[in-house]
């Protein structure tokens, strides 16, 4: 098909412009919009909390399971086909899940997801990026990772409204159609290779903050031998699982103190405003200032975020809602660019596709846990003072991480 857009020396940025809009809408609607609907769902099936956030274990982890193999599927079929299978995917779950009578159909369901989640994740992104960007990766990486804050910030309100006016199952019915116009705005705008079109990525060969030498002959062995590998990993999964939470929780965190639905889905509009300003901003920052000091900064903010939650009080829950999503945006992304600027190269689709393993596994045990200590223990206390330990321990290590970076070497 023809571009919409001529390509140009510069489409590198209409194509980071276009995963923006992707990830806006599809984890607007798999991260955020789906937690609107579950004080609508607890009522009408009458499960527990641990019992309907035993969904995100199950999406996050098959998510990072299908992350891996995307990664490997996306360099032989190209991303576009990926993106497009997930798109698919995800309209057709949330078609099904307006018909579910049962708690297991949901997890069945969310296996689905995994795969749209997937489809439409940092590891495909991370291999457009590095295909149209030389220069300039990690302001690009910023910018589109801000599209899943943009997609979360926008998308509860009028989620919540169309539940309001037509009841939870025919609006989910109703988000069902926004896969599909996503994938026709994806067909006119999403190119292949620049060197397809007579075109050269943007800029030249650039070392940013975060990035690292690769040296030749490097194996898969070799990476996985790596403590620096292990460390990223490490860093990622205690902040993924403290995101996590926060993320799926904060819906019901503020509807048990009494706020009513429209300022409950607000809660989760400002978490991801703010992780809108830190994913926009803290690829640039990066690119202008150590990038291991602007991501133990960007962690730093949101320990304090989720501490301010964890105290409870009505001075500090909304402030510690804007500082949560500041710093887990920021920290979010310096995760990726990390990834992506030390360990680039043939391997780069495995490596991202474990490391988001990691995180979704993360992730969905910190949604879970969320969930079985607020049941435990009637309140969301011992909860979010786990999470704030684990933010704790992420920047601990990312100290720890910034004192030992080196090269690597193949062995």
């Amino acid at each position: 098909m023809r571009p919409l857009i001529p390509v140009g020396p510069r489409y590198g940025w209409v194509v980071a412009g276009t995963l923006t809009v992707l990830l806006a809408v599809s984890h607007g609607l798999l991260s955020t919009g789906i937690s609107v609907f579950d004080a609508a769902i607890l009522a009408d099936l009458h499960i527990s909390r641990a019992a309907l956030k035993l969904r995100d274990v199950v999406q996050l982890f098959t998510g990072g399971l299908w992350a891996m193999a995307i990664g490997f599927a996306a360099d032989r079929l190209g991303p576009r086909v990926v993106i497009y299978a997930g798109l698919v995917a995800l309209g057709t779950a949330l078609l099904g899940y307006g018909y579910v009578t049962d708690v297991r159909q949901i997890y069945a369901l969310h296996l689905l997801l995994a795969f749209a989640y997937s489809s439409c994740h940092v590891v495909v992104v991370l291999l457009v990026l590095t295909r149209w960007f030389a220069q300039r990766r990690s302001t690009a990486l910023g910018i589109i990772l801000a599209g899943e804050s943009l997609g979360g910030s926008i998308l509860p309100p009028i989620i919540a409204r169309l539940i309001g006016d037509a009841g939870w199952r025919e609006a989910m019915h109703l988000l069902a159609l926004m896969p599909l116009a996503l994938a026709v705005t994806l067909l006119l705008l999403l190119r292949g290779r620049p060197e397809n079109y007579g075109q050269i990525p943007i800029g030249g060969v650039a070392r940013t903050a975060l990035e690292a030498p690769v040296a030749a002959g490097m194996t898969m062995r070799d990476y996985l031998r790596s403590g620096e590998v292990w460390l990223v990993l490490a860093i990622g999964a205690t902040l993924f699982y403290a995101g996590g939470g926060v993320a799926a929780h904060s819906y019901l965190y503020f509807s048990d103190r009494g706020f009513d639905p429209a300022w409950a889905a607000t809660s989760l509009s400002l978490i991801f405003a703010g992780a809108f300003l830190g994913k926009s901003s803290s690829g640039y920052l990066s690119e202008r200032w150590p990038g291991l000091t602007v991501w133990a900064a960007f962690q730093a903010t949101m320990l304090v975020g989720v501490a301010c939650l964890t105290i409870a009080t009505p001075l500090s829950i909304w402030p510690g809602v804007a500082l949560f999503g500041l710093g887990w945006g920021g920290s979010y992304t310096l995760t990726q660019a990390a990834i992506m600027e030390r360990f680039k190269g043939p391997y780069l689709g495995r490596l991202s596709g474990l490391i988001v393993l990691v995180e979704g596994i993360a992730a969905g045990l910190g949604s879970y846990m969320g969930g079985l200590l607020h049941d435990m223990t009637g309140s969301y206390t011992t909860a979010y003072l786990a999470m704030t330990a684990s933010v704790a321990v992420a920047l601990m290590l990312t100290r720890l991480l910034s004192r030992s970076v080196r090269p690597l070497r193949s062995r």
